[in-house]
């Protein structure tokens, strides 16, 4: 521990306890509750007002209110909600410290249901609406009415219905979410306010697709944060919020069962899923949970590109790629996910809980390909063929043919458990808390099985192999001398290579505990509180990962043709390929017989293992005053003190030497914010805004683990990298011009200095180790990102029948970013300039139908993927998706869901003079049918 965080820590504490050792000053408390039309649910973000004066509050989950500091005398209060008209009552206040209790109840058409969420799309949209209306600061709601009638998978598919979101795929299903352009490393992602851990082992990002969307209550995606939020959110602050019994007033349950038809698999998989809450103890205690499980079984056909050679008899235009791969993927993918809360009102003052949260995702992936490997082949120049590019090949032992099965489970845990509280006495508000999180990513028994081919020469005096280069996004295998193609694709040629046995376990927990104290009172003269609190994080995560690498067989000649299977692939001929199953049970069975290469096995035992310990200590104070006017001003200042160790493996291949290194970094920010917020009190909010916020570097970035080769060049973390300090700036302007529409247009710029990027450093020495050349991640000077977001959401309601039942949910997002790397100007990589998403609805006559596209515009990928200046970008994509759901008893409704109708690929290219293919995949359409029943 250095000094330095030492201090920061006393003092941290020191500035917390004093403020929370302050006397309230006495006060008149009104609170109360706003309900539906049925007085059974509450509304989330009405807004109650005293009239002619600064006093107002926003109604929580369950509806409820409180006002402190209220003068004695009449009053008028007046609740407002869009969707609903509002609602004035008259109160007497009889003395300053008199504590009055007044419930509001809005008109019979503002219907509930799943938690604080309206029946139908134009409640879920009214729900969203009044929550980001009612908000000092610019938020984004998805409720889980909309979530659940999306043909989303899991919670990054339905983030990315939220203005400026976007989503980055894994075999076509969404898994990170990436804020207003930036990388979702940058994110601060949360279960119920408690920090998530990650459970890959390179990044700070949390993968989403381990959460499924039926587990959900709503989804907030803070962008402009207080001085009361984590200050490592630069990108934005998404909470992830799961129900809660004492949202309701009765029994709630829902069951569901989905039938899942994927198309490329022409395989069918199911989904089942069930909810439930109850109060109990005449409503002081609440218990719901959730249970989902999901299987889908799937594939997708890939081919990818590398290593391309221009120049010489190639010529500028075409390009041929020393490596071209073809893939098959066959994946069965499992998700449970299951909540159990637990929330008990101890008494009038005192409301307690215990909340968990449990996620379990398997992936079992089959990943047949072959290679095509030309670095050492002649290349024999390009020939014209029917207006077409043909590159040819010569020397049989210089063309290589590899093909492979990757037989992997992967298997990843998020669970959580938290338990805290709120007291409120007086004027005073304390909150308290406290959590354990885990995260985890296994590999058990991994195989992967390669045969190799070549010295096509055996068999031809002139060997030959042909590439179509054409066109540079598709290039493929042609042709050729046809004794070589026969070679090429004869099972019989080809011998087993290497077999890799992986075990691997990456975790990460994260302990964290917090207490807040708010004080309601007058700040300057007017309605306001004062907030003071202190949290303590403690996260450790470690890597080990053991590799047995077996390249000899001590038997007879293991061919391909003793373990083939045919496959379904429309890319390309890519057969003969091993087949899974066969691979794996002769490996089991013989395991005896193959030959350990121990150096190998060492090696990539050792350089991938590591352990990380973080541990942050913080502060924050912030005050919040509210004028007549309408105008209300939030400020404060958060103190982070972080201290991170770190614990790993160099390796010299050249002096054959493995050894541990470690490292160590401590630091304090100091993260001021200040956010303004004008409410005209009728149709229009303008909101200002800025904060200081940090993003650390990713576990694999700061760890000092190096690995050097014999030519002294390689790749390494640094364990001197500064975190990312970003300056944060929003306005916006939101436009009211009925209770059933809203349009707001939001500016944005974020100035990220020492900006984190890997490239190639000459004549670096990292850990004690001195390279010639090596990939480090390193600090830029800055970065800078603008944009502007535009949202509109509407009811059609004044239409005449049948077409009041529509509405619209829209949003356009245009941002512009940029850094500076090796003398060149590079857009900040996953920044994609332009994001939209549209909904059109309908919602009558017990009909539900959703048409949902969104779409990204392409994004920096990877820097110099393709060799020094030359960096992959995945290309835009659209996604069109549609649901139609029908009401056929007040319970129980009929589901159908097509996701994907477009049927969309993948695709990332190579930026060069022109574009080149990277890697291009297809995953065909998903289809679902399902019944819903509803209590």
């Amino acid at each position: 521990m250095t000094k330095e965080t030492s201090i920061s820590r006393k003092g941290l504490l020191g500035l917390a306890l004093a403020f929370a050792a302050s006397q309230p000053a006495m006060a008149a408390v009104i609170d109360g509750r706003v309900t539906d039309g049925t007085g059974s649910v509450g509304l989330e973000g009405a807004i109650v007002e005293i009239e002619g004066t600064g006093f107002s509050a926003t109604t929580d989950r369950t509806g409820a209110y409180r006002i402190v500091g209220v003068p004695a005398g009449d009053v008028n209060l007046t609740v407002s909600y869009l969707g609903a008209d509002s609602v004035t009552s008259s109160l007497s206040i009889a003395s300053a410290d008199a504590s009055e209790t007044l419930d509001f109840t809005l008109g019979e058409d503002v219907r509930l249901l799943d938690n604080v969420l309206v029946t139908g799309q134009r409640g879920a949209l009214y729900s969203a609406l009044n929550r980001q209306r009612s908000s000092d600061t610019l938020i984004s709601v998805l409720t889980s009415d909309v979530i659940g009638t999306l043909p989303d998978e899991n919670v990054a598919e339905s983030a990315r219905r939220i203005p400026g979101l976007s989503v980055q795929n894994d075999q076509g299903e969404g898994r990170f979410v990436t804020i207003r352009g930036l990388d979702p490393r940058f994110n601060a992602v949360s279960i119920n306010g408690v920090r998530m851990p990650a459970p890959e082992g390179d990044t700070r990002a949390v993968a989403l697709d381990v959460i499924d969307s039926d587990v959900l209550s709503a989804i907030t995606v803070q962008k402009t944060l207080t001085s009361d939020y984590d200050g490592d959110g630069i990108g934005g602050s998404i909470n992830i919020e799961t129900l809660s019994a004492l949202d309701f007033d009765e029994l709630y349950l829902r069951v569901k069962a989905e039938g899942i038809y994927s198309e490329i698999s022409e395989a069918w998989g199911e989904k089942v899923g069930v909810t439930a809450a109850q109060t109990f103890m005449d409503d002081k205690l609440g218990i719901a949970g959730n249970l989902t499980y999901n299987r889908r079984d799937f594939g997708s056909d890939n081919y990818e590109a590398a290593d391309y050679v221009t120049g010489g008899n190639v010529g500028s235009i075409f390009a041929y790629p020393e490596a071209l791969e073809f893939r098959d993927y066959e994946v069965e993918r499992e998700r449970l996910s299951a909540t159990l809360n637990f929330d008990y009102r101890l008494n009038d003052s005192t409301e307690l809980y215990v909340r968990t949260l449990f996620n379990e995702f398997s992936d079992q992936e089959f990943r047949s390909s072959t290679e095509f490997k030309l670095e050492d082949a002649e290349f024999l120049g390009t020939r014209q063929e029917d207006g077409r590019a043909i590159a040819q090949f010569g020397f049989g032992d210089g063309i290589e043919v590899g093909r492979a099965i990757k037989d992997r489970l992967e298997e990843q845990q998020i669970w959580s458990i938290q338990t805290g509280g709120e007291t409120v006495t007086g004027s005073l508000t304390w909150e308290y808390g406290v959590s354990y999180s885990y995260a985890e990513e296994a590999e058990p028994n991994r195989l992967d099985t390669a045969f190799a081919a070549s010295g096509a020469d055996e068999v031809s005096a002139n060997p030959l192999l042909e590439l179509d280069v054409t066109d540079q996004l598709r290039p493929f295998v042609s042709g050729g001398e046809p004794a070589t193609v026969d070679y090429y694709f004869d099972a019989d040629s080809f011998e087993f290579d290497e077999a890799e046995q992986i075990n691997g376990v990456t975790d990460d927990q994260d302990w964290a505990g917090f207490l807040n104290l708010q004080n309601d009172t007058t700040v300057f003269g007017n309605p306001g509180f004062y907030k003071a609190g202190i949290k303590v994080r403690l996260r450790e995560k470690t890597r080990d990962v053991n590799v047995n690498v077996y390249d000899g067989f001590d038997g007879d000649d293991l061919l391909l043709s003793q373990f083939d299977a045919p496959i379904d692939y429309d890319l390309a001929r890519i057969e003969p390929v091993p087949n899974a199953g066969l691979t794996r049970g002769f490996f089991n069975s013989n395991i005896a017989s193959f030959e350990l290469n121990d150096d190998d096995t060492l090696i990539n035992s050792t350089v991938e293992d590591y352990q990380a310990d973080e541990n942050i200590y913080a502060a924050f104070v912030m005050g919040q005053t509210s004028l007549e006017n309408g105008l209300t001003l939030t400020g404060g200042v958060r103190v982070e003190a972080t201290d991170f160790s770190s614990t790993a493996f160099a390796l010299d291949d050249g002096a054959g030497e493995i050894f541990e290194v470690k490292g160590r970094e401590s630091y304090v920010d100091m993260l001021p914010s200040v956010v303004a917020r004008y409410d005209s009190g009728g149709m229009i909010v303008l909101r200002a805004g800025y904060y200081r916020s940090i993003a650390r570097p990713d576990f694999e970035q700061a760890i000092p683990a190096v690995e050097i080769d014999e030519d002294l060049e390689g790749e390494a973390g640094n364990p001197d990298l500064e975190r990312q300090i970003a300056d944060n700036w929003d306005a916006g302007i939101e436009f009211y011009p009925s209770n059933n529409s809203a349009f707001s247009v939001s500016l944005f710029h974020k100035s990220i200095e020492d900006y984190i990027a890997t490239t190639i450093v000459e004549d670096r020495e990292v850990a004690g180790v001195t390279f010639t050349e090596v990939a480090l991640p390193i600090n830029l000077t800055e970065a800078n990102l603008t944009g502007m977001e535009f949202a509109y959401q509407t009811v059609f309601d004044s239409l005449p029948s049948p077409f009041d039942g529509l509405l619209t949910i829209a949003s356009l997002t245009l941002q512009d970013g940029d850094a500076e790397i090796d003398g060149r100007s590079i857009p900040l990589p996953r920044l994609s300039e332009n994001i939209g998403s549209l909904i059109i609805g309908y919602d009558k006559y017990g009909l539900d139908l959703r048409a949902a596209i969104s779409y990204r515009s392409e994004y920096l990928d990877d820097l110099n993927e393709g060799g020094e200046g030359i960096d992959r970008y995945e290309d835009d994509y659209f996604r069109f998706d549609f649901t139609a759901q029908y009401d056929i008893t007040d319970q129980i409704e009929v589901q159908f869901e097509a996701n994907n109708l477009f049927d969309e690929p993948a695709e990332y290219y190579l930026n060069d003079s022109r574009r080149r293919l990277s890697q291009f995949e297809e995953y065909g359409r998903t289809f679902r049918f399902g019944v819903r029943y509803r209590y």
